[in-house]
């Protein structure tokens, strides 16, 4: 895979990213639920993409909950 490949990845969790719930909105069990299934998706790909020795999980995670980290142009 190549590092474009990388940054298109951490750019879809991104987009997908659940906002966190506030302790007054009625839905928050719903979105808490969401954000669950968001992190468990990212560490499962992310222990995928561990699978090239060259690849940094630390600045995929940033990237992923971030939008951009160093090296990367910010996620539009």
């Amino acid at each position: 895979m190549s590092k474009k490949d990388y940054q298109a990845i951490a750019g879809a969790f991104y987009r997908l990213q659940p906002e966190p719930a506030h302790s007054n909105d009625p839905d928050k069990r719903s979105i808490d639920a969401m954000r669950g299934v968001w992190f468990s998706l990212r560490a499962g790909i992310e222990s995928v993409l561990a699978a090239n020795p060259r690849f940094d999980r630390e600045r995929f995670v940033q990237a992923c909950e971030t939008g951009s980290c160093k090296g990367m142009r910010p996620v539009r």
